[in-house]
């Protein structure tokens, strides 16, 4: 099926992502995914939700680590490494 003209204008006048943001969206992947691997791994489970300022993230644990309330994957892979180092000196 044929593209109307008008998603075709804005397709082609839709701003390019810079560089930054490319290699921010890579940053924000790759530490999702690492994220939710170590929580499979560790057996944490992970409660995301979405309100009006964004989405959150809670990591589901009873170890003593800091701020489990988290709204960047990168926060979460940082509470997740706690708990693993946590786990380990148990």
């Amino acid at each position: 099926m044929a593209k109307s003209f008008n998603a075709l204008m804005r397709q082609a006048f839709k701003p390019q992502p810079t560089q930054y943001e490319i290699e921010a969206r890579r940053d924000n992947a790759r530490a999702r995914y690492h994220a939710k691997r170590m929580s499979e791994k560790l057996g944490i489970p992970l409660t995301v939700d979405r309100d009006e300022f964004g989405w959150n993230c809670w990591v589901e644990t009873d170890l003593e680590v800091g701020d489990r309330f988290c709204t960047s994957w990168q926060e979460v892979d940082e509470v997740l490494t706690e708990c693993e180092r946590l786990m380990e000196a148990k």
